[in-house]
């Protein structure tokens, strides 16, 4: 008996506990924080690592363009596997890079950050840092000149 209680008092201060971590204080505070997102100046994207990197399997232009890449998940925090990549008027296309797609090119983007984690993931370019075909050579990207960037 004085096991049984013994056990509940401690189980009840543990609650307790836990519960004094989520005061509505702490909540408000919490939610009153305005959400930090990085300084959308030029510098930094221009210095982005490539998050997908892999081969075109698919083009779709109905309700704008989209391609599904097979992104092979080689380059340090990138993407492994099916992933369909938006391109908007907003995505970036680095110097003498193609703008128009092919299945079998190959494609390093950067995404948006936002990866859905559907099946196939679904997420928005940022950056087109590569775009050639099977019997192309690779450009090395150079995103100083890139279409869409302000000069300095």
């Amino acid at each position: 008996m004085k096991k049984q209680l013994f056990i509940s008092i401690v189980a009840i201060l543990i609650i307790v506990a836990l519960m004094a971590g989520c005061t509505p204080e702490k909540i408000k505070r919490t939610q009153e924080e305005p959400p930090t997102e990085p300084a959308d100046n030029g510098a930094t994207d221009c210095q982005a690592a490539p998050d997908i990197q892999g081969k075109i399997l698919e083009v779709d232009e109905e309700g704008g363009l989209r391609i599904l890449v097979n992104a092979d998940g080689t380059l340090e925090h990138s993407v492994k596997g099916e992933i369909w990549v938006s391109i908007t008027e907003d995505t970036v296309f680095a110097k003498d890079v193609k703008q128009d797609f092919a299945v079998d090119n190959t494609v390093a983007i950067v995404s948006d950050g936002q990866i859905m984690e559907s099946y196939p993931m679904q997420t928005s370019a940022r950056q087109i840092q590569q775009n050639y075909g099977p019997d192309e050579e690779p450009v090395a990207p150079s995103m100083e000149q890139a279409e869409g960037l302000p000069e300095d």
